[in-house]
């Protein structure tokens, strides 16, 4: 049986939007782990990406009101097979058993290897200060890497409130 959303659309300070706050949490701690107590936060300030305990989760959706696009409660329980008939068999029309044709679909698979996915220039930055942070300052030294000093010197500036201008004409 789906589950009623209707109510997401009514006003915060509507009597639909109050028993809906409490019918999502009721079915979202229903398939949370027993031993967890916070669950994603869907309103629209926090969009699933924190996690609260429930009084916060309820507090939350009543004052920035649920986030509007999140129609399917995937990160919530829903589509783990409840609306699944567990009397029909795990085949398809042809007979063909879908397990095994799940287990052969590699989709992220075949996306990547289509179109692989190389770094963002943030990434190649951070990539690089990992490259100086393994390279010694110079051969033989075992003290400082690259990137040390360069964290040392930046803190010596700091410390000495020192111009730019000033640490440009020592290097």
């Amino acid at each position: 049986m789906p589950v009623d959303k209707s109510w997401m659309q009514s006003g915060r300070s509507s009597e639909d939007y109050f028993a809906g706050v409490e019918s999502f949490l009721n079915y979202a701690y229903n398939h949370v782990k027993p031993d967890d107590s916070k669950i994603f936060c869907p309103c629209s300030k926090c969009s699933n990406r924190y996690r609260h305990l429930r009084y916060e989760v309820h507090k939350h959706l009543l004052y920035n009101e649920i986030k509007l696009t999140y129609t399917t409660w995937y990160l919530h329980g829903e589509g783990e097979g409840e609306d699944e008939d567990s009397d029909e068999s795990d085949s398809d029309n042809d007979g063909h058993d879908v397990a095994s044709m799940e287990q052969d679909d590699d989709m992220h698979g075949l996306i990547e290897e289509g179109y692989p996915q190389d770094p963002n220039g943030d990434a190649h930055k951070f990539y690089k200060l990992l490259e100086e942070a393994e390279q010694p300052l110079y051969a033989g030294c075992e003290s400082y890497s690259n990137l040390s000093f360069v964290v040392n010197l930046m803190h010596i500036k700091g410390i000495g409130t020192m111009s730019n201008k000033a640490v440009v004409s020592y290097m």
